[in-house]
């Protein structure tokens, strides 16, 4: 459940050890020198704060409360028989747009470039909406492993088509592990049943095996076969810009080093080393420039524009004209704005209410609560995203305030009739 922002934070500070360890390297990309400090320690301390957040708020009384839940039945089967309508009839419209348009396969197309071609509406939408669609695609396998004790296979192929969907489309690596780890935080609950869940997982996979002939024909050697074959299909496609793009060994040995041990923590360092190493921080310009008078007009995250311009200056333009951003404006952003020491208590005040927020979708699922999960899932998401990118365009989203507003009559309105009953019943004991 706390899977993507747990290995978010660890690749980060595992970029952060690696450039404090180099003595000094240029970073084209950033158009400076990077390296040697303690940008690392200062990283771990945030990462502390979720840890921290995380054993305040699940205590084992609040996950024994989520466990018992699980025994609870409520017959939901016309909700999930529409759902299985609904989303099949979603995916036929999704593919058949999408194959109406050229597919970036094996031509070292990015997904950045493919958008620029491919200007549909349908896809925008779906990419817009894929970690939602993901997160409740999650709830109704959840719903229908508590009500059948068995896991049902078409939510799965559901998610298998929105992550093939994604790797057509050019979104090869963050993007299709988030979709799972939004798929995982309703299925995480099941772990709370980690037994009888296994106990299924196992008997739906015989059931599959002996009932299916073709299983039945399949030997070792077939198996290892195919499966040879899809690994194989599966790593050139994955790398197939990098083979089309990087044509000497030494730019595709780059390339890997640039991604996975500095592109996470370039910005945090040189964040770190301006506001921590030379004081330089401006709360008034920050506001400025991510929330009232966002740089360059960008409707993305605003956060990591202006962590790119306090770096790179007005060549910040290109990258984001271009499409191309980078990654790690958490928590470098909260370092802009409290400064170097006012920025723990930020994140673990943002911390806490992600934890707290996390809790009580995982509780309306349990509970079965879908209406405020509806309203309650997008404000969850938006702090979620403020603690994996550091992203505060939530803040001038009107959609926010009207979903925290509508969830916060909703429990009024609950309270108020809860408080009514009970004092009805009272007075129901005290006449009789």
């Amino acid at each position: 459940m706390l899977l993507y922002p747990v290995v978010q934070l660890i690749w980060q500070l595992t970029s952060s050890v690696y450039i404090d360890c180099q003595d000094s390297m240029y970073q084209p990309e950033l158009y400076a020198y990077i390296g040697d400090g303690n940008s690392s320690w200062w990283f771990f301390g945030f990462c502390t704060q979720l840890i921290l957040a995380t054993l305040i708020v699940f205590t084992p009384k609040r996950v024994e409360y989520l466990k018992n839940s699980l025994n609870d039945y409520t017959n939901n089967f016309i909700l999930i028989n529409a759902s299985k309508c609904i989303l099949l009839l979603f995916y036929i419209v999704i593919y058949v747009d999408l194959f109406r348009h050229p597919i970036p396969f094996f031509k070292g197309i990015d997904r950045v470039e493919y958008l620029n071609i491919n200007t549909g509406i349908i896809i925008r939408i779906v990419l817009r909406l894929v970690y939602h669609i993901c997160f409740y695609l999650g709830v109704m396998f959840y719903q229908i492993y508590k009500l059948r004790r068995k896991i049902n296979n078409m939510y799965l192929y559901f998610l298998v088509l929105t992550l093939i969907y994604l790797f057509l489309i050019g979104h090869k690596y963050s993007t299709p592990f988030m979709a799972v780890c939004s798929f995982l935080v309703p299925v995480g609950l099941l772990l709370l049943d980690c037994e009888g869940f296994v106990i299924s997982i196992r008997k739906n996979v015989k059931t599959t095996l002996r009932n299916n002939k073709l299983f039945n024909k399949i030997n070792n050697a077939h198996v290892l076969w195919w499966s040879t074959i899809f690994v194989s299909m599966f790593s050139i496609a994955v790398f197939q810009h990098i083979l089309v793009k990087y044509q000497t060994k030494e730019h595709i040995k780059n390339y890997f080093v640039g991604r996975i041990f500095v592109g996470q923590g370039k910005v945090w360092w040189t964040t770190y080393n301006r506001v921590i190493r030379q004081k330089d921080w401006n709360l008034e310009d920050t506001i400025d420039k991510i929330l009232l008078h966002p740089l360059y007009e960008y409707k993305g995250n605003t956060s990591l524009v202006f962590l790119m311009h306090k770096t790179m200056g007005h060549k910040t333009y290109d990258r984001v004209k271009s499409g191309f951003l980078y990654t790690g404006a958490y928590p470098a952003i909260l370092l802009e704005l409290f400064g170097p020491f006012f920025s723990y208590l930020a994140a673990f005040l943002m911390a806490l209410i992600y934890c707290w927020l996390l809790y009580f979708v995982l509780k309306y699922i349990v509970t079965n609560r879908y209406l405020n999960l509806l309203f309650l899932y997008p404000i969850y998401y938006k702090i979620f995203m403020f603690n994996v990118d550091g992203g505060v365009n939530f803040l001038k989203n009107t959609f926010f305030y009207l979903a925290v507003s509508v969830f916060l009559l909703l429990q009024f309105s609950r309270f108020t009739l809860s408080s009514r009953r009970k004092r009805n019943l009272g007075q129901a004991q005290k006449s009789s």
